[in-house]
């Protein structure tokens, strides 16, 4: 008698587990993923790393990847390690499918596109030194590694570059792009692992042709962003949510409005981003400036 109450305790426990994985097992599939890639192989890895600092041509997407339901996010693996977005119209994993890049077919199928311009600018929160004069990119370095993490929760990117000259050192910078389950936005910290006090710039792309609004805490960009999908021009928004706190003047230059830190080892902010061609409630510029100050006093402590 006792030995069958056991055995069904432990074949519940063991159904039970099984659920407990494949829940999550689906959660992740339904909700976050990550990538890494060789071009030439196509071989998925988890972590990378170069000497040069620079696999910008070898791998696909040109760094590391990870998405949620709405947004994508990749940091190119390079000096300026801009961070660039991939634009969806509907909820859903897109990553390992498109490859950042869709097909024609894919395109009259609904999955979404690349139209966001980031070029040599920061992007959408990548980071810069500031000098006191002048901005200087993650770079030369004696090393850089990058890294994705990917579990129940959230998906990650670390990238960290090592010995870079800045004023009269070394410094080596982390920087670490993180977006969990069932949310649009991530959040970027960026850390000198040394714990030296840095001058740092972040900031978005702009252009004069797009509505730019900045206030306490938040910068937001929404328009057409020059895309060179010219099958598939709409109007995107982003924005960068801050506190002020951290933060002690602003640059605005042709290409970016830049934010300047005060001095610091530690810096944590957020971007999120939403689009004209969304099947959601975000899909207008009034829609998407009211969720970022709602997310901003959600995010943001007073």
């Amino acid at each position: 008698m006792n030995g069958n109450i056991l055995l069904v305790l432990a074949i519940g426990f063991f159904c039970t587990c099984n659920i407990m994985v494949a829940q999550n097992r689906i959660s992740d599939e339904q909700g976050l993923d990550a990538s890494l890639f060789w071009k030439s192989s196509g071989d998925y890895v988890d972590s990378i790393s170069s000497d040069k600092g620079s696999l910008y041509l070898k791998l696909g997407h040109h760094g590391p990847a990870i998405e949620n339901l709405w947004v994508a996010f990749r940091v190119y693996f390079n000096d300026f390690g801009g961070v660039d977005i991939f634009s969806k119209f509907k909820p859903g994993l897109e990553l390992k499918k498109t490859k950042w890049y869709p097909s024609k077919l894919q395109r009259a199928e609904g999955f979404g596109s690349d139209n966001y311009q980031a070029g040599k600018t920061t992007g959408l929160g990548g980071i810069k030194l500031w000098n006191g004069n002048d901005f200087q990119n993650l770079g030369p370095v004696a090393k850089r590694t990058a890294e994705v993490i990917l579990n129940d929760t959230l998906a990650q990117i670390v990238i960290t570059s090592y010995a870079i000259p800045f004023k009269d050192g070394l410094i080596d910078v982390e920087f670490k792009l993180t977006t969990q389950i069932d949310t649009r936005h991530a959040v970027i910290e960026v850390r000198e692992l040394n714990g030296t006090a840095l001058e740092l710039a972040t900031g978005i792309p702009i252009h004069d042709e797009l509505i730019v609004a900045s206030t306490d805490g938040s910068v937001i960009a929404w328009g057409d962003y020059d895309s060179h999908e010219k099958h598939a021009v709409f109007n995107l928004g982003v924005a960068l949510l801050y506190d002020t706190a951290n933060f002690q003047s602003n640059k605005i230059t042709e290409k970016e409005h830049l934010l300047i830190s005060k001095p610091t080892s530690y810096l944590k902010y957020y971007v999120t981003s939403s689009n004209e061609k969304e099947q959601s409630d975000l899909n207008t510029y009034e829609a998407f400036e009211n969720y970022v100050e709602q997310l901003q006093l959600k995010l943001i402590a007073k």
